[in-house]
């Protein structure tokens, strides 16, 4: 533990609860956190960035900008890694922690033939929005299959509040492209994809300042996870499988003595999988009869469970630990199936 959790409660808002509902305004279920846990916190991620990076300075951390890594070597004694960055400067450290997106370069220097992230099929904005005089939601998310998007939305007690909205696209757009739109543009589709549905989205809509509007853009599905393993640049995002290994053939254990990342690479449990498995990572068939275009992308595997609103962080973000934890856990959610280390 880090010792942020008092810093976090303090900028969050509680959420006791996330509702589900249909474009009509029916509740379809509504589900918290189990007795005896604590609630989930809202925060905004402008502000968790800002408290982070400031409490970290306080403690002394060296922070440094405007580097950008292009390589990275094990030391020859097998004791540290060296990076390398595009201004020619190096850094050497006991471990290099591959945190830097869902593009991770850490990532394609352990694995250049690693997957790339693949478009979801939406693209996502939302805003925060102040003295709506809208009702509060009462320390709860409500999350809206509309007829033609996805809308969430909270409120609290001041009028005060936010909300995001996920727009199936069947084209991929680039983040500069889908922000050159701009956000008179943006709050028109929105308007346009939201205006048979019964839920506030509409009133939000109306509520927000063009200046408070995020645009997102496109929407991406995580890649597979790597397991990787090195002198001083290691990590493993997975968690303990429960399922037995198929007849007649024993567990895969990658071994923790230091090794070359490409010989780890080779033996990764995840080029290894039943065609079973690989079915699951598959997009999904689904029946498209009777379905809206929000609800038939769904069916196509566009929407996968994680994927994150604009301008806050919720509690899949963070990530939970499995049964034997995380050596290295990397936030674009890099987790993936697959067995852990042997006990020493």
């Amino acid at each position: 533990m880090v010792g942020l959790g008092d810093l976090v409660r303090e900028i969050g808002e509680p959420m006791t609860a996330i509702v589900l509902q249909s474009w009509t305004g029916k509740r379809l279920a509504e589900f918290g956190s189990p007795a005896g846990v604590a609630p989930m916190r809202l925060v905004m991620r402008g502000e968790l960035h800002r408290a982070l990076y400031d409490e970290a300075a306080r403690r002394g951390v060296r922070i440094v900008h405007g580097k950008q890594l292009v390589g990275a070597q094990d030391d020859v004694r097998g004791d540290g890694v060296t990076a390398h960055f595009a201004d020619g400067t190096t850094a050497r450290a006991d471990l290099l922690v591959g945190a830097d997106g869902i593009r991770s370069t850490v990532r394609s220097l352990i694995d250049p033939t690693a997957p790339e992230p693949r478009y979801a099929g939406l693209v996502s904005a939302g805003a925060s929005v102040r003295g709506s005089g809208l009702p509060s939601t009462d320390g709860r998310m409500h999350m809206a299959f509309g007829k033609r998007a996805f809308f969430g939305y909270w409120m609290f007690a001041d009028g005060s509040g936010g909300w995001f909205a996920n727009l199936p696209r069947q084209e991929a757009m680039t983040a500069a492209e889908a922000r050159a739109l701009g956000t008179e543009e943006w709050l028109r589709m929105l308007g346009e994809a939201f205006r048979h549905d019964r839920t506030p989205a509409l009133e939000l809509l109306r509520e927000t300042d063009p200046a408070d509007l995020v645009i997102v853009g496109p929407m991406e599905n995580m890649p597979e996870c790597r397991t990787g393993a090195g002198a001083g640049w290691s990590w493993w995002a997975t968690r303990r499988t429960r399922r037995r290994p198929a007849r007649g053939r024993e567990p895969h254990w990658p071994s923790r003595a230091p090794c070359s990342w490409r010989a780890a690479c080779a033996t990764c449990p995840a080029r290894r999988r039943s065609p079973r498995t690989r079915s699951c990572a598959a997009p999904g068939r689904a029946d498209h009869r009777r379905r809206g275009p929000y609800q038939r992308q769904q069916g196509r595997g566009a929407v996968r469970p994680g994927a994150a609103g604009p301008g806050h962080a919720g509690g899949d973000e963070a990530g939970q630990a499995g049964e034997d934890g995380l050596a290295v856990r990397l936030p674009d959610r890099l987790a993936g199936p697959g067995p852990p280390p042997p006990s020493p």
